[in-house]
């Protein structure tokens, strides 16, 4: 294009933008002097305007391009790459550090679907499947955790979360998801770390738990031998009394006089002794053995009860095992036989409410554990109160359709607000031999069985009341259920 022509379309552009044809074109020479001028004016401005747009462009651009490095070293601090899937294309689009996440080359280009499924744990692979189609077809977001393989084949844990693009033309189908990535194999890592010592805790607790209601136990079976003793030592007294010797000597005496025995019991001073002592001492002998028979069947039933003792605290101690059919009063009975022999002696009185009786399957070894726990510490809350009327109630009753509730109250020394903040704590306790894991293991007990274990009181010296409460519902659900028998 020649000059002439380049200026003559150059003036033909700015006169229209100024809006003048050729019937309003100047027709003197300082009327086209203000028309060039204001041409020029406008022609300034305008290279101006150009100039300036140039300068904020290349601006911009700059600031786009530091705006990029921050968010690469952004993802790279963070682990977390950006991605984009083309539905149409069946491509994707991945930002510099997902390609460092896998350990791949961002020169190669990101991979297609097809080689990323295969990238993917085998068993995590349906999962993700069914998370694209659904994001596609519903338009829902999801978040996702699964095994990729790196190049090496090392396996690595990530965290996905993807979004649908909805078009806004409901006939329109979703062809963009993008998403971000993230190695979570360190956290997952201290997750399963955590989960193990979690574990250990619990089982270091449930032992220590243990511990204490055999401590518990092994004391009542001192009460008990103590009585024991006390029968043994009535026995041996009896054995050792005379009688016989004394039998002998009257025997011996009677063989001397044998040929006039009639004479002899009737007129001799001392042969008239004999009938009115064989009669005393027959009394007596009866009476010691009455005595011993007794005492004999006091200390068989106190070998009974340290047996019987024993063979449940082995089902305690035991490993629980899987839930079984057990009835109700029975399993409250044991526990009461383990850790409250002899508090009539103390005392203290037990009364049970059982509305109805109840079958019920559940882990025995675990409830048994937990009421133990419970009745234990009301039996030593009553021991140390300055009440006179020491009582211990167990009631059994169901509380809402789905619950079971089995109630232990005692009129004991009570527990404070402070205290009963800390009452479950993990070796909480008041007392002085004490370790704080009995009812620290009961309530996480409690929570293996799908139930609850709580406390409530009125204040110091007003008693408490410990609820534990397992749910049953009709359908399979575990470790419980019931029925119940009137």
């Amino acid at each position: 294009m020649s000059n002439d022509v380049q200026l003559h379309y150059f003036l033909n552009k700015q006169l229209n933008r100024l809006k003048l044809t050729s019937e309003s074109l100047p027709t003197n020479l300082d009327a086209w002097k203000k028309l060039l001028q204001a041409i020029s004016r406008f022609y300034l401005d305008t290279d101006q305007e150009r100039y300036l747009l140039e300068q904020s462009m290349e601006i911009s651009s700059n600031e786009l391009q530091e705006l990029n490095k921050k968010l690469e070293n952004a993802q790279h601090i963070a682990q977390m790459g950006y991605w984009m899937y083309d539905k149409h294309t069946n491509q994707l689009a991945w930002s510099k550090e997902t390609f460092n996440l896998l350990g791949l080359n961002p020169a190669d280009g990101a991979p297609r679907l097809e080689k990323l499924m295969k990238m993917i744990h085998r068993e995590d692979r349906q999962k993700v499947d069914f998370f694209i189609n659904r994001a596609f077809n519903e338009g829902k977001d999801y978040e996702v955790e699964l095994r990729i393989y790196d190049t090496n084949g090392k396996m690595h844990w990530h965290y996905a979360k993807g979004h649908p693009h909805v078009p806004e033309n409901p006939n329109e189908t979703t062809r963009y998801l993008s998403g971000i990535a993230m190695d979570v194999t360190d956290r997952k890592a201290i997750e399963e770390e955590m989960h193990k010592l979690q574990r250990q805790l619990i089982d270091t607790a449930r032992q220590a738990g243990m511990a204490e209601v055999a401590t518990s136990v092994l004391h009542n079976i001192g009460n008990i031998l103590n009585s024991a003793c006390v029968s043994l030592s009535i026995i041996n007294e009896t054995i050792q009394t005379p009688y016989v010797n004394k039998l002998n000597s009257i025997s011996q005496i009677i063989k001397k006089n044998v040929a006039d025995n009639n004479n002899f019991l009737l007129n001799d001073e001392k042969g008239k002794l004999i009938p009115d002592y064989l009669s005393k001492l027959s009394s007596k002998m009866s009476e010691n053995n009455t005595s011993f028979i007794n005492e004999v069947k006091n200390l068989n039933t106190h070998l009974n009860h340290i047996k019987d003792i024993v063979v449940m605290q082995r089902s305690l101690s035991g490993k629980s095992g899987s839930p079984e059919k057990i009835f109700l009063p029975e399993i409250i009975d044991h526990a009461i036989k383990m850790s409250c022999s002899s508090v009539e002696e103390k005392g203290i009185k037990i009364i049970k409410k059982y509305k109805k009786s109840f079958f019920m399957i559940v882990d025995k070894t675990k409830l048994l554990q937990i009421l133990v726990n419970i009745l234990r510490n009301a039996k030593e809350s009553l021991i140390i109160s300055s009440n006179t009327n020491k009582v211990i109630t167990i009631s059994v009753e169901k509380a809402k359709k789905d619950e079971l509730k089995i109630i232990v109250n005692d009129t004991g020394v009570g527990i404070s607000d402070d205290m009963m903040k800390k009452i479950f704590s993990f070796g909480y306790t008041t007392k002085k031999s004490g370790h704080g894991y009995g009812l620290h293991s009961s309530a996480i007990t409690a929570k293996e069985l799908d139930g609850e274990l709580s406390a409530s009181s009125h204040g110091l010296e007003q008693g408490a009341t410990f609820t534990l409460t397992i749910p049953f519902k009709n359908e399979k659900i575990k470790g419980v259920s019931i029925h119940e028998s009137a």
